[in-house]
């Protein structure tokens, strides 16, 4: 449920990469704003320009031109240690491919997070424990991501992308390498995320199945917002 203050505000937004010498527009223009606690979608097909969107909300790559503003700070502005430093403490992310350390046990792949940001060892396998007992995944925290299965996996990437209580989570086809049952099971993890915790959920997916379970729909083509659905 959104709080109605502004989390994302994107003006004007292109991207441009160079190929064979010449620009090659990506995103032309796209414009809209994301609130606090709102549940999101961004479908398109491939090509669209939905996961180049997605790179710069998550500050991740740069727009060639238009203005980009998270939490009411233009990110133009933030140095480098600083987009790093929001990146790990207000952002959340979790992909397609899950994105795992395979040598690691899922506790610590979800208690990485916190490391980086200086905790100590005990509070954050401890912090780990608990946010995948609250997944199911209490009696596979010992296990590494081969001895998981994908919806286990697609779990643990969700652990670790909220264990630190970011702002935002930022999906990227997340339920792509999922059987439908288990992709149901995590889009309506997201949901109870969004309504319980006020996790505000950005997803981006090219399933209209996965764009309609959300309370808002953003659809993309050929780097264009063509539509805002409420």
């Amino acid at each position: 449920m959104s709080t109605g203050a502004p989390l994302i505000e994107v003006d004007a937004l292109h991207k441009d990469y160079t190929v064979g010498g010449k620009p090659l527009p990506i995103l032309k223009g796209v414009s809209f704003d994301i609130t606090s606690g709102e549940l999101v979608s961004v479908m398109g097909s491939s090509g669209s320009g939905k996961s180049t969107l997605m790179n710069i909300l998550g500050l991740l790559d740069h727009p060639t031109r238009g203005r980009y503003k998270f939490g009411g700070r233009d990110v133009a502005a933030l140095s480098e240690p600083e987009l790093a430093r929001v990146r790990n403490q207000q952002i959340g992310f979790v992909f397609q491919q899950f994105n795992l350390l395979p040598r690691l046990s899922a506790r610590d792949n979800v208690a990485l997070p916190l490391l980086y940001r200086g905790s100590a060892r005990r509070d954050a396998l401890s912090r780990a424990d608990a946010i995948l007992a609250d997944l199911d995944m209490a009696e596979r925290r010992h296990h590494q991501p081969s001895e998981l299965s994908g919806g286990q996996q697609q779990r643990v990437a969700i652990a670790r992308a909220i264990v630190g209580a970011p702002n935002v989570l930022l999906a990227d086809e997340p339920t792509g390498a999922l059987d439908s049952r288990v992709g149901q099971e995590i889009i309506d993890l997201f949901v109870r995320l969004n309504r319980d915790a006020g996790t505000t959920v950005l997803v981006i997916t090219h399933d209209a199945g996965v764009a309609q379970q959300c309370e808002r729909r953003l659809l993309m083509r050929d780097g264009l917002l063509l539509a805002d659905d409420r």
